[in-house]
Parts: structure tokens; sequence; C-alpha cells
């Protein structure tokens, strides 16, 4: 359900915001979006957030995509919270904790500061 190819069509009923320092927009879990700066300095930051049920479908999606992509299966996108569902996500927890990962190192971004007022970025801090 992730990296749909773009297509006009979608526009249609899309919306647009124009934020101003310290809003904030939400919208629901694996819901289409498409976030477009416009001019000037933009900062984001994202954050997700998930219920329980969420974590299991989304844990689900995950086993699903291997089974299409690793597999060849088309298995069927979870709906509700079945066996199926549950033993895919318990699949999924136990494969990501068994897999390689690609980026062993985790790196830390350079610190920075905003000025709000001037719109101005110093980067980057030494500590």
């Amino acid at each position: 359900e992730e990296e749909l190819p773009y297509k006009k069509v979608y526009e249609a009923e899309a919306q647009s915001f124009d934020l101003k320092p310290g809003m904030a927009l939400t919208w629901p879990q694996s819901a289409p979006h498409r976030i477009q700066n416009t001019e000037g300095m933009n900062v984001s930051l994202s954050c997700e957030f998930m219920t329980l049920t969420g974590l299991i479908r989304t844990n689900a999606m995950y086993t699903n995509g291997l089974m299409r992509t690793r597999l060849g299966l088309n298995p069927p996108r979870a709906r509700a919270l079945t066996p199926s569902t549950l033993a895919k996500m318990a699949a999924a927890r136990l494969l990501k904790a068994t897999m390689p990962s690609n980026n062993t190192a985790r790196i830390t971004p350079p610190s920075f500061r905003i000025d709000l007022q001037t719109e101005t970025c110093t980067a980057p801090l030494d500590s």
C-alpha cells in the first residue's frame, strides 16, 4: 500500500493546508498523503503514533509485502483482527528481530539552531 505511483486523478479530492510556525497536521494511518514545501525555510518532524490494532495491522502488512516480493504469493489484505492477522504480526516481529539490518550503524544528525524571528538556521553545532 506504500509507494503508490503518482496519478493526476488523485488530486481531485486533495486538500491543501498552508501551515504556519508551530502548527501541525495529522492524517489517518496508511492514508495517502503528499507533502509539498513552498518557498522559504521548511522544517518538518514526522511522528508515528499507533494503537495496538494499528501496530498489529502494520506488521501484518509487512509480512504480506514479504510474501508478495520474496515468495510470489498474493496474500489477502489484513482487514480485521483474525488468527491469520495475528500470526502475520508475530512473523513480522520475528523476522525483523532476526534479519540482518542494512543500517547497522545509527547516525545522529547534526544539531542546529532555528531563529523564527529572522527565519535563519545555524548548523551544525559543536557539542
